[in-house]
């Protein structure tokens, strides 16, 4: 079975490879706003959906009039359609994902991709890698490529604090696993905004790692205050900001990388640990966003936890070793509904956090008996 996987690595362009890479971020920016707001104007006035193929015939013309898109790498560019023409069948698919929005040069967070022709890209050491239009660029290659993967395409990006990288597809072919799956070795995590999740086993978050960017909002704060003291620039105006407020632009943006990267790092550590203590994982199919809309004052509590980003690192890991993650649907009674005698408390409310079942009078407590019955739906879920 064909898979993929990509590969981040950092890299440390020279000035002149800086120089072009920002021509290809540039160039690429360029086509995805133009094509997209040709088909803004097509749907406006005819009423029609413009496609790849739509957008390619017209890429020669703009190359013709504007020629320092030549210079750029044309797969990039052609690349750039492709993502416009995805943006555009995901709308459709599913509104809630938004309309594609114009890439803005003050965002500070450029990309582009490319892919492998003729050995265009390739990963020549542990130090150096190739790149279409750049040559060679010195990279820390810090992962070892296993035999039979073959590259397949690359994407340069540029992120906020300043720092390149390059992320690497491999594609390759992965023999199906006979992990057979132990049902008795399963558990419910049951979400919570003050633990991330809680469970009637001995796992739980380490604390300092929970609400990180709250932990680091002060500092955070101070940073942002002083870059709003700085001249600010204001392109409509053509006003450029001053070397001072880039150099503290930098600083916010690597703090925000710094509190971004500590709860990764620590999320594939934990996530990687349960998935090698269980066969079979059991959460609830939650929709974030309303939950922090509904929890006005935990809001930044709700998004600080990063429940997406935890649930889609263990799904990938347990995936990776042949177990399984469960999604039990988000209107499954798993705290009203008693783990004992299967009574349904309709009258609990969301602040009683212990409550004694009328029928069989067990004690609960709302959080473990919700991570029970999310355990034993999983159960019927994996038998069905």
């Amino acid at each position: 079975m064909l898979k993929h996987k990509a590969f981040k690595f950092r890299i440390y362009p020279t000035f002149e490879q800086r120089i072009m890479m920002g021509k290809n971020f540039g160039c690429c920016r360029l086509v995805f706003n133009y094509f997209l707001n040709m088909s803004k104007k097509e749907y406006e006035e005819n009423k029609k959906t413009l496609k790849y193929k739509d957008y390619a015939k017209e890429l020669n013309n703009l190359k013709m009039e504007k020629e320092f898109l030549k210079e750029s790498d044309s797969i990039s560019l052609q690349q750039a359609l492709k993502h416009l023409e995805t943006s555009f069948t995901n709308f459709f698919r599913n509104p809630k994902v938004g309309y594609p929005n114009y890439k803005r040069k003050n965002d500070h967070n450029d990309s582009y991709s490319t892919i492998n022709v003729n050995n265009n890209i390739a990963i020549i050491d542990d130090k150096h890698i190739k790149l279409p239009k750049i040559g060679i660029v010195k990279a820390k290659i810090h992962r070892d490529i296993p035999d039979g993967y073959n590259l397949k395409s690359a994407t340069v990006s540029k992120v906020p604090s300043g720092k390149y990288y390059v992320s690497i597809l491999f594609e390759y072919n992965e023999e199906e696993t006979n992990y057979i799956i132990d049902k008795n070795n399963i558990v419910g995590l049951d979400y919570s905004n003050k633990e991330l999740f809680v469970t009637d086993d001995n796992l739980f978050v380490d604390p300092e790692f929970l609400k990180i960017y709250r932990k680091g909002e002060e500092k955070l704060h101070k940073l942002q205050r002083t870059l709003s003291r700085r001249q600010s620039p204001n392109y409509n105006k053509e006003i450029k900001g001053s070397k001072r407020y880039e150099k503290q632009r930098i600083k916010v943006a690597r703090y925000h990388e710094y509190l971004k990267n500590k709860r990764l790092d620590y999320y594939n550590k934990f996530t990687n640990e349960i998935a090698n203590r269980y066969d079979v994982v059991v959460i609830e199919d939650l929709d974030m966003q309303e939950m922090a809309k509904e929890y006005k004052e935990n809001g930044k509590v709700v998004y600080d936890n990063a429940w997406g980003m935890f649930t889609n690192l263990l799904k990938t890991k347990l995936e990776n070793k042949g177990k399984k993650l469960i999604k039990v649907d988000k209107y499954f009674p798993s705290s009203k509904k008693c783990n004992v005698c299967g009574h349904i408390n309709q009258l609990l409310t969301i602040d009683v956090r212990k409550w004694e079942c009328p029928i069989c009078h067990t004690l609960h407590d709302r959080d473990v008996n919700a991570s029970i019955n999310l355990k034993k739906e999983g159960l019927k879920i994996l038998n069905s």
